[in-house]
């Protein structure tokens, strides 16, 4: 599995920006002002859970929301010694099955194959306990005991899916305009037979268009707030 090798004490489990141990060289630390990140993808990633590093690490830069361009000499090293280049550093948000978590202290390795989720530190980010079993892993929050994940084991791998908070954030505004169009233009069609049925007395029509708008209205909030009632 990967390791994170510090340059500063050479230690492992940490990079030299956060190293307890005294500076040795801070010559080669590079300060930049944080880029926005606005590239998306609309399918899942999936993190494997690791419980020997103390970083997140990703190939994939668009799972980094706020990110940092590195420049300094810390590497990621893999099992079979080999160190792998950190290009970003930064961090992001995530949705999993509607609960909102905080990815912090992620590393950007384009080289690296896979995920990388770090149990320590997605723990301490969002305040929460892992409980692993032989067929599952529990998400619990450390306030309340409540479960707010539950995610199955495949092969022996433990893993997280996730969606960027972000794209899942456009999506819902996305929906939530069609929805509102969807609402406005019977509405405006009412506004428009009511004029019609005042001026030629055609009470029927405007309790049709009545009836339209209501059916409309309450399957909005049928298919906003979840709930279940018949068929309209």
């Amino acid at each position: 599995m990967p390791g994170i090798l510090c340059h500063n004490c050479e230690g492992k489990g940490h990079i030299a920006c956060v190293c307890p141990s005294p500076r040795i060289n801070n010559s080669n630390k590079v300060s930049v002002p944080p880029i926005s990140n606005s590239a998306q993808t609309p399918s899942p990633q999936h993190w494997l859970m690791d419980s020997r590093t103390t970083h997140h690490v990703t190939p994939d830069l668009d799972n980094l929301g706020i990110h940092y361009e590195y420049q300094g000499p810390e590497e990621v090293t893999i099992g079979n010694d080999s160190k792998l280049p950190i290009s970003h550093i930064g961090k992001s948000s995530v949705v999993v099955c509607d609960n909102k978590f905080n990815l912090d202290d992620i590393l950007h390795v384009p080289t690296a194959t896979q995920n990388l989720l770090s149990i320590s530190s997605f723990a301490k980010s969002n305040q929460v306990s892992i409980e692993f079993f032989p067929g599952h892993f529990l998400t619990k929050d450390l306030v309340t005991k409540d479960i707010v994940h539950t995610g199955p084991s495949n092969d022996g791998l433990y893993s997280l899916p996730t969606l960027n908070s972000s794209i899942t954030a456009s999506y819902t505004a996305s929906l939530g305009f069609g929805m509102l169009v969807w609402i406005i233009h019977p509405f405006q069609l009412f506004v428009k037979h009511c004029h019609l049925a005042l001026l030629s007395h055609h009470l029927n029509l405007l309790v049709y268009v009545l009836h339209v708008l209501l059916v409309r209205f309450i399957k909005f909030l049928v298919m906003i707030l979840g709930f279940k009632t018949p068929s309209l």
